[in-house]
């Protein structure tokens, strides 16, 4: 021996070179988990729309059942001939309401998760019931051209609309998502004051609040800045805010809204 010490290097990474992948795996994960969450709700807007496809199905086939007009959004008697469900998963027992237009087509669908919206964080029965319902009716649907509405016991008379004064199918909205969920009908601020689609807006948030069901400060969105809509020729898209699909005082709200309206 020649009295040389040789010094054995162990295998392994040193500090520096641990502390290089932490940081390369950590801007990896800030680049791909925004987009994998992305992905996911892209995943949930569409399994959303399909039940929306399937519920536009459901009204088609009431309306061909029901001398052609659309389903009462809320009421326990029907204004034309034919049998009526008097009980189901959607009722609103709070109100003595059993016919909702969801439970007027559950019939046809016999499902109820087609009714809720995977993306929905808080999922809201019809007031007093106990079944889930993410979506909404159009509230002028159940309009004559009269705007007669409501409930006989109110005095008022509920005249659902005939298919056929619809003027443009493609165009007016049928059925939404619904940041008051806990009614089963929505139509724009300034018309029923808090029952508007789930859409951005510090106007949503403070109608919402004001009337007693969440927080001024809450997003209503329901998949990234706007939800899902149904339009009465059957056709579904991702809607977002724009003049006239949250606020009535907007300029086409009556076009969106208004099945009358050419």
């Amino acid at each position: 021996m020649n009295g040389t010490v040789r010094q054995r290097r162990t295998d392994g990474f040193t500090l520096t070179e641990l502390l290089v992948v932490i940081a390369i795996i950590a801007l990896l994960a800030s680049i791909l988990f925004p987009a994998f969450a992305r992905a996911r709700e892209n995943a949930r807007r569409a399994t959303c729309q399909s039940n929306l496809k399937q519920i536009g199905l459901g009204v088609a086939m009431y309306i061909q059942d029901f001398d052609g007009h659309y389903p009462a959004v809320d009421s326990n008697y029907s204004n034309y001939t034919g049998n009526q469900p008097s009980t189901g998963p959607f009722s609103a027992p709070a109100f003595g309401i059993q016919q909702t237009w969801s439970n007027r087509i559950y019939p046809y669908l016999k499902s109820a998760p087609i009714f809720l919206c995977p993306s929905q964080k808080t999922a809201n029965a019809f007031f007093g019931g106990s079944t889930p319902c993410s979506y909404a009716m159009n509230v002028y649907l159940s309009y004559t051209s009269t705007h007669s509405y409501w409930d006989a016991g109110l005095g008022y008379t509920q005249n659902p609309m005939p298919e056929s004064l619809v003027q443009q199918p493609a165009r007016c909205f049928e059925v939404l998502e619904s940041a008051g969920s806990t009614i089963p009908y929505t139509e724009p601020l300034g018309a029923g004051v808090y029952y508007a689609p789930a859409m951005p807006g510090s106007d949503i948030a403070a109608a919402l609040s004001g009337a007693g069901w969440g927080v001024a400060t809450t997003n209503y969105a329901m998949h990234f800045d706007g939800c899902n809509a149904l339009f009465a020729d059957g056709h579904v898209k991702y809607q977002t805010r724009q003049s006239g699909v949250v606020n009535a005082a907007e300029p086409n709200f009556a076009q969106l809204w208004e099945p009358w309206t050419p």
